[in-house]
């Protein structure tokens, strides 16, 4: 990835004009996933971790794809589509400023090449959760450079979530690795 570019200086007034965008208020915890939509990527075992978790937490979605529908149903029938925003196709420039106005990354994958978009997270500075599938068990190691959860399982997700929400040395040890290692072995 490109390292500086993600892991630049985003300015306040663009973070303030994205948190007015998506409604996020003072308190509020933003999970955030960039990905196309399709159910492999594991969006919907994010939207269902949401009702295990304390309503202050939402997720922002950037993407589209053939299972958007899909998603937000799910979304709608287990009543969390208030807690789910979506950002619809984002640009790649745009992307570094969403990171930055999130909190945590989540892709709770069932399949997966190397995937950009967690090392794009480490670059930006926000700490990782993810299953140990494909290619993300090369760089993610599990307390170290992220959290692992359980593939298909929404309450492992949240439980991944709860980790990095109850313990701020984590968060901050794990942001620090990912951010040594994309810089060392994954700037382009």
């Amino acid at each position: 990835v490109d390292v500086a570019k993600f892991s630049a200086i985003v300015p306040a007034e663009k973070i303030a004009a994205l948190k007015e965008k998506y409604g996020k208020r003072e308190g509020d915890v933003f999970l955030f996933t960039a990905s196309r939509l399709v159910l492999s990527r594991g969006v919907e075992d994010t939207i269902l971790a949401l009702s295990f978790l304390p309503p202050h937490v939402k997720l922002l979605i950037a993407g589209s794809g053939e299972d958007q529908e899909k998603l937000e149903k799910i979304a709608h029938e287990e009543s969390l589509a208030e807690r789910v925003i979506w950002a619809g196709h984002v640009g790649h420039d745009e992307l570094p400023a969403l990171y930055k106005v999130s909190d945590i990354f989540v892709r709770p994958s069932l399949i997966e090449g190397f995937g950009n978009a967690f090392v794009e997270a480490f670059a930006a500075g926000i700490p990782v959760v993810a299953t140990p599938v494909g290619g993300i068990p090369d760089f993610l190691i599990d307390g170290e450079t992220g959290v692992f959860c359980e593939v298909q399982n929404p309450e492992s997700v949240a439980r991944a979530v709860e980790d990095y929400l109850n313990d701020p040395a984590l968060a901050e040890r794990v942001v620090a690795n990912a951010k040594r290692l994309v810089a060392e072995k994954y700037d382009w």
